[in-house]
């Protein structure tokens, strides 16, 4: 099945159908078997950084789309409200 872009409602089924795949197999797989407890272990600081540096690693890669979804749209929705407030159009403020 070749990955793409849907709409919110098939996405929505997709997910839950696979969820309930899941689950179901899960239960199955379970049944009648003794499932060991899953291992933790504990958090160091490296782990932090390495994870940290994995992430400024992906905004350098992809730069241009952080610096204008991240930035620029809040930018520009605070200017919108302002001028919504400050003027006569307080009714469209929540539209932006």
């Amino acid at each position: 099945m070749p990955k793409t872009i849907g709409n919110p409602l098939s996405w929505a089924f997709g997910t839950a159908r696979s969820a309930a795949g899941y689950a179901s197999s899960a239960v199955d797989a379970v049944a009648g078997q003794h499932v060991a407890a899953p291992q933790t272990r504990a958090l160091t600081t490296d782990d932090l950084r390495d994870a940290l540096q994995k992430g400024w690693d992906d905004v350098q890669a992809f730069r241009s789309d952080v610096i204008f979804v991240c930035l620029l749209y809040p930018i520009i929705g605070g200017l919108l409200a302002a001028l919504a407030v400050s003027g006569a159009y307080l009714q469209l403020l929540f539209p932006i």
